[in-house]
């Protein structure tokens, strides 16, 4: 009984668009009892996603309209209309469409490898219009042509993204995917301009295995880094730091307010934090203030 009320409420929300925080909290607390709840919801303006509501994630977007608000803000700000992007992570697919809908003459290739992900991704991005800029590979990157296994930690039961190749403590599910070097997949392109890469700590191998392609086109990044994710690959996240470095790359590590987000020079302070990671061409772009408060009404306003 209660849980169909909590359905009917989420329902209204889905179609006024009134912003209910105390039901998000609600249903955040008790995530589990939602577990076989799916629900549509607009964002973008014209766009709409598949939503579970046990997922962490999902329920974010839901509610807000956004994962990542301020992340999606600064990306959007630095994309041009005929860029040619990558989403390496793709998950349920909230990147995806928000760099497909700013790109007019571009493409978005994407890159998820866990099956029930890409389904999800695909099926989300079937209920919107104008996605057929969008190329989507059921794959993972990494430093080689492979199968590996991926796994979900089960702590992780809410957040069906943090499927990772490094070992974990107790595996709730496993899937064996296919992987692919960047280098390898990209050597017939001949543009790339920005990468979102968040991929749980395979990201220097990811990273190594797109070298050539990164000296060739010097793309700019948003990227994840998660010390303890990169622990699980026995690796410190600063060396993803001088791997960018030697590439006379800068870094812009993202807060929850403008006044805690900073020009950094290496990653030794980061326990997990989204970095952007650019060139001198649009380095500039990020000199301007912006304010989170009116970063999330936007993304909430797009959903009316």
């Amino acid at each position: 009984m209660i849980q169909r009320l909590f359905i009917g409420l989420l329902r209204i929300w889905a179609q006024t668009g009134i912003a209910l925080g105390w039901l998000y909290k609600v249903v955040d607390a008790n995530s589990l009892h939602f577990k076989n709840i799916r629900l549509n919801t607009k964002i973008l303006g014209s766009t709409t996603m598949d939503c579970h509501l046990q997922d962490h994630i999902q329920r974010q977007i839901y509610f807000f309209g956004a994962y990542e608000p301020i992340e999606s803000y600064l990306l959007s700000s630095l994309l041009a209309p005929d860029d040619i992007v990558v989403d390496a992570g793709a998950n349920i697919g909230f990147y995806t469409l928000l760099m497909s809908k700013k790109l007019n003459h571009g493409k978005v290739i994407s890159f998820e490898p866990v099956p029930q992900n890409f389904k999800t991704l695909k099926h989300n991005i079937s209920l919107s219009p104008y996605t057929n800029n969008i190329e989507i590979h059921n794959k993972g990157l990494w430093h080689k042509n492979d199968q590996i296994e991926f796994s979900l930690e089960t702590s992780m039961e809410d957040n069906i993204g943090s499927y990772t190749a490094g070992p974990v403590t107790g595996a709730l599910a496993q899937h064996k995917c296919e992987v692919v070097s960047f280098d390898d997949f990209f050597k017939e392109n001949t543009q790339l301009d920005f990468i979102k890469m968040d991929i749980e700590g395979a990201e220097l191998s990811a990273l190594k295995g797109a070298q050539k392609t990164i000296e060739k086109f010097r793309p700019q990044f948003l990227i994840e880094i998660n010390r303890k994710a990169c622990e699980r690959f026995q690796y410190d996240p600063n060396e993803i730091a001088r791997f960018f470095k030697s590439m006379k790359y800068s870094f812009y590590q993202i807060g929850d307010v403008f006044e805690r987000s900073q020009w950094i020079e290496d990653f030794s302070k980061i326990e997990q934090a989204n970095v952007l990671v650019l060139n001198e061409k649009r380095k500039n772009k990020l000199l301007q203030n912006w304010e989170s408060k009116k970063i999330k009404k936007h993304f909430i306003d797009l959903q009316q």
